[in-house]
């Protein structure tokens, strides 16, 4: 496998004969992030003009989709959130502080289980 370095000195393979460059995964990570931002988008305007405005789930005769919907921004919502606290809390951890990452780790463990039980919960 050939290596060569770029620009901040850090090795890129080349993977099956391929160049990768850095520059050429800028551009398909900037081109994935922009389509899945304007599909978001979208998606939100399409769920305040179906139900005009924000649905309310509990509602009688309101519409299934927009209440799915509702629901599933509602949930990527509160884990967009959960991972950028967890990025903020493990950011700081580096050197003598970097002990408590085990820890944080098993807390992230323990609130991945109780979120399954609980889930089965409901469901049944």
């Amino acid at each position: 496998m050939q290596l060569r370095m770029n620009f901040a000195g850090r090795k890129l393979a080349y993977l099956s004969g391929h160049d990768v460059s850095a520059r050429r995964i800028g551009r398909f990570a900037t081109g994935a992030l922009s389509i899945g931002g304007a599909t978001l988008t979208g998606v939100l305007i399409w769920q305040a003009s179906a139900a005009r405005g924000n649905p309310n789930p509990l509602e009688p005769n309101s519409d299934q989709t927009a209440a799915v919907l509702d629901i599933g921004v509602l949930v990527f919502r509160e884990g967009l959130e959960c991972i950028l606290v967890l990025a903020a809390v493990t950011a700081g951890m580096v050197g003598s502080s970097a002990v408590y990452r085990r820890p944080v780790a098993a807390g992230v463990g323990v609130a991945v289980f109780a979120t399954l039980v609980t889930w089965q919960i409901v469901i049944q």
